[in-house]
């Protein structure tokens, strides 16, 4: 994503973008790309912002949202799970 070389990683502007594509991501059937692009926007927005923030809760909402889909598609909690893991 072109904004991390503009703004760097851990940036409120690049984290937006990351939260976008998840929820495209989401739209079009690519659950793991969406998790792991929404939990990385998340990640982000709580270290700079905290966990209170509306910003951050709504990034929260929206990988609950994200994960209630994976569950009903057949993913397992085990398999969300091991998306959580850094790296």
């Amino acid at each position: 994503i072109s904004h991390e070389a503009n703004f760097g990683e851990q940036h409120p502007t690049t984290a937006g973008r990351y939260s976008n594509l998840a929820l495209v991501l989401k739209d079009l059937g690519d659950y793991k790309g969406s998790f792991v692009l929404a939990l990385k926007a998340y990640r982000i927005y709580a270290g700079l912002l905290g966990q209170q923030h509306p910003t951050t809760m709504i990034i929260e909402g929206n990988l609950e949202v994200i994960e209630s889909e994976m569950l009903e598609k057949g993913w397992s909690m085990e398999q969300i799970e091991a998306l959580m893991v850094p790296g």
